[in-house]
C-alpha cells in the first residue's frame, strides 16, 4: 500500500478514483504525495493518508505502532494528523476506529471518549485504562484540534456517508398491542446513533445528534474515510 502516492501506485490511484496509504506517513512525505498528485493530474483531496487510531495506545516490547504526530498521534490526538493533512489539502483515512470501544473499560464510558475525539469535549472524568503511562490520552491540544473541526458535512445514507458505532443494528420486537417480548429481536437501523453534528447555539458550540452525520470524503465498513 506505501504511505505516499508514487510512480508505483499512481496508476492504481487513477483507476480507483482515489487511493488509501498506510498510516506511517510524515509531513514531509504528505508534501511529496501533493507535489506528485499535481505533476500527475490526480486530485490530490483524493489521496487518503491513513491514520492509526491505535497507535495511542501501542506499548511494550518490539516495534510500536505509531501514527502522526509520531509521539500522540492516534487515539485523541487523531485530530491532530486530520489537521495536518487538511493543511497539506489531502484527505484522511482512519484506521481501527473502534478503538475507545476496545481499548477503554465499559466505567470508562467509551462513547463519551469517541465524542471527545470527534467534537473536542473534554474526555470523561472516569476515563481509565491499561496503559502504563499516566494520562496518556490527556495528549496537549486533544482539545483544540478535534476530528470534527476539519470534516465536510454530508446527508447521512449518502454514496459519501458511512459511519456506526458497532452496536448490533436489532431492537426488541414489541407486539401490536405494546407489550415487548423480552427474548425476541428485530432488525431496526434506528437503533445506531449518528455521528456527533456540532451547531452553533446561543454563541456556544454545543453537540447535537441529529439527522445529518458529518465526514468528508468515503466510510467503509472498516475504516473511516474523512
Amino acid at each position: 500500500m506505501g504511505n505516499e502516492l508514487t510512480e508505483h501506485n499512481i496508476l492504481l490511484a487513477k483507476a480507483a478514483g482515489s487511493i488509501l496509504t498506510n498510516y506511517v506517513w510524515t509531513a514531509e512525505s504528505a508534501a511529496r504525495s501533493k507535489a506528485f498528485a499535481l505533476q500527475n493530474g490526480f486530485d490530490p483531496v483524493k489521496i487518503l493518508c491513513g491514520i492509526d487510531v491505535w497507535a495511542q495506545s501501542s506499548e511494550g516490547p518490539g516495534r510500536l505502532r505509531e501514527t502522526y504526530p509520531k509521539e500522540i498521534g492516534g487515539g485523541t490526538g487523531t485530530g491532530l494528523g486530520v489537521a495536518k493533512l487538511a493543511e497539506v489539502g489531502l484527505g484522511s483515512g482512519l484506521f481501527a476506529p473502534a478503538w475507545p470501544y476496545e481499548h477503554f473499560p465499559s466505567q470508562s464510558d467509551p462513547e463519551a471518549v469517541e465524542r471527545s475525539m470527534w467534537t473536542g469535549n473534554p474526555l470523561p472524568e472516569t476515563l481509565c485504562c491499561s496503559c502504563t503511562v499516566r494520562d496518556r490520552h490527556s495528549t496537549l491540544n486533544y482539545m483544540a484540534e478535534p476530528i470534527l473541526k476539519n470534516a465536510h458535512e454530508y446527508p447521512a445514507g449518502s454514496e459519501n456517508f458511512f459511519y456506526t458505532d458497532f452496536k448490533q443494528a436489532f431492537e426488541q420486537f414489541v407486539c401490536p398491542s405494546g407489550t415487548a417480548e423480552k427474548n425476541r429481536a428485530v432488525a431496526g437501523l434506528v437503533s445506531k446513533s449518528l455521528l456527533p453534528r456540532p451547531v452553533l447555539y446561543a454563541g456556544a458550540q454545543k453537540t447535537l445528534f441529529g439527522q445529518t452525520g458529518i465526514v468528508g470524503k468515503r466510510y467503509s465498513r472498516g475504516n473511516k474515510h474523512i
